[in-house]
This record gives structure tokens, sequence and C-alpha cells, in this order.
């Protein structure tokens, strides 16, 4: 009899135990799209969402667009300069631009242009894009950074100007339309009329710790995430560094971006991270990523995140 009470408790007490799920589990749901569903490549690189809230999806492949129900693949027959896209972003105009081995591609939603050498730009490989407020097109190449106001283009190296590095890793735009340029040992930022090197703050942590990703947040504060020491921010007058010291585990960024409620979320190489500016949260293979190597983030109109991973397709949370 007191055996039978005893498997009575411990069956209730089973049916009864505490949700140890993860926030993920708790407060959202996974979705992973492949190959399988239609992307053209399993290698993602860069993820933008237009005005209509589709999806742009960059690979080494060429590009895929995701309109929440059919998916479409643009290559070199369509008009694309090269399948090996770096990034892709959209501009004011809802015109997408896309960096490639082979030059700059745009597409209006009728009409392919592309833009090499011969244009104006200073090299055909493009490592980022970036859209200011005055929807001026920033272009990083290897060889110096390029501007395209849709008439004149112009090129910044540091034989003409104050930039540190020749090439950007990533480029920010802030709410003032500072631009931030990020290079091996430290950040430059031109106003428009002068140009700032800094090589002495928090965010400078080594050649070998590189910048690899900026943004900026609806408070006008920098994101600046690194190679192996976590992510720097910057409010205009204060550093913080965010590492394991104070709450975020994984130190190797990928990319940021930042949605509509001011959380950041950042792609690492150890799954994904959000900071709400007071918690930070981690979500990996077991909370429903396809994979915890994450190149690229986008948060598309309906907040829904997307995550583009190194070799295992897109996942979207919502």
């Amino acid at each position: 009899m007191y055996r039978s009470k005893i498997h009575l408790i411990l069956l209730i007490s089973f049916f009864f135990l505490p949700d140890y799920t993860s926030d993920v589990d708790a407060q959202g749901k996974w979705t992973t799209y492949t190959t399988e569903n239609g992307l053209v490549d399993n290698r993602i690189r860069s993820i933008a969402v237009d005005a209509d809230n589709v999806k742009w999806i960059a690979t080494y492949k060429g590009v895929s667009r995701f309109d929440g129900a059919t998916w479409k693949t643009y290559t070199t027959q369509e008009g694309l300069a090269d399948n090996n896209v770096n990034v892709v972003i959209v501009d004011a105009d809802n015109i997408k631009w896309f960096g490639t081995y082979g030059g700059v591609s745009s597409f209006d939603g009728l009409e392919w242009k592309t833009y090499t050498e011969k244009d104006g730009l200073a090299y055909h490989i493009i490592q980022t894009i970036s859209a200011d407020r005055d929807n001026v097109k920033w272009f990083s190449t290897y060889r110096g950074i390029t501007t395209f106001d849709s008439a004149v283009w112009k090129t910044y190296t540091t034989d003409n100007c104050g930039i540190l590095d020749n090439m950007a890793y990533a480029i920010g735009i802030d709410l003032n339309n500072v631009k931030w340029f990020s290079a091996y040992d430290g950040v430059s930022r031109f106003d428009g009329e002068s140009w700032e090197i800094i090589t002495d703050k928090p965010v400078v942590t080594g050649k070998v710790y590189y910048v690899w990703a900026m943004a900026v947040d609806r408070e006008n504060v920098m994101w600046f995430g690194t190679f192996n020491r976590g992510v720097t921010s910057y409010d205009g007058a204060n550093w913080e560094i965010h590492n394991r010291d104070n709450g975020l585990d994984f130190l190797f960024i990928n990319s940021i971006c930042v949605d509509s409620n001011n959380v950041k979320w950042f792609g690492t190489d150890e799954g994904a991270a959000s900071f709400d500016g007071k918690v930070w949260k981690h979500f990996t293979t077991k909370d429903g990523l396809a994979d915890n190597k994450i190149r690229a983030v986008a948060v598309d109109q309906d907040n829904v995140k997307w995550f583009g991973t190194f070799r295992d397709g897109v996942s979207a949370y919502k």
C-alpha cells in the first residue's frame, strides 16, 4: 500500500512538472526554409526586406525573393551581375541593390542595371552596401569606398580623405546621417564635411578582432559587432562593452539588426542573441534555429525576425 502511494505521487508529479522550455518556445514560433521550399541556395550571405514586406535573400548561387507564399530566383540569366552575392539592401525608392563579385546590380521590379569600374565603382568586388538618409548609396570595395547619388560617382580612399582603411567590413548610417566605416584596427566616421578615426575606444580590440557588423537603433545608439570580443555600443557620449561579463555569451558577431520595439538582434557563430536594453537572450538549434552559424539577420514589417545561416537555409521567428 505504501509503495502504491509513492507511485501515485510520482505519476502526479510527472504531469505537473514545471515547464522548463526556452523563452523562444514559450513566446514564438520558428519556421525554416531551405532549397526544398524554393530557396536557391542554403548558404545565406545577406537578407533585406522591401517596402512591400518581400524578403530578398542573397546567396552564393543568386538571389531568392519570398513574398510569404511564393519563391522566385534571380541569377545572371535575369540580369544579376554575378551569382555570388555578398549583400542586398533596399533603398528609399524600394530599389534593390546587390553587391556581387562582378559589380553592383540594381532592380526596380522591372529593369536590371549593373555597374562596374567602367561606370565609376572603385572595384567590382563588393564587400557591403548602405544607403544614407539622402538615399545616396555607399559601396565598400577592396580599393575604396564609392558613393552614387543616382548621377555622380565618387570614391574615398586613404589617399584623398581621412578614412582609416580603403575597405570597410561594415558601413553604418546613424540618425544624423553620419557614416561609420569599420576596419581591422578601428572605425572611421564621416559627417559629410570632416573625418574622424577612432582607434582608442572600447570598440577597438586589436587587428585580429575587427568590427564585422554595425547597426543604429531607434535612439541613435550605434552597435558594433566584433569578431571575438562581443558587442560595443556608443550613445554619442559613452562606450559600453557587452560580453560574458554582463550577459552576452556569444562573442563572434556577424550581423546586427533592430526590431520595431528597439530590441537588438545579433547573428553569431554560436547562435542568435537579443538584447532589450536590460536582458540578453540566446537562441540555438535547440530552440528552433536551422543552424547556429548565422551570417545575416533582418526584421520584416510584421516584426518577424529572419536569420540567414551559413549552410542550412533561413529561419524565421515570430
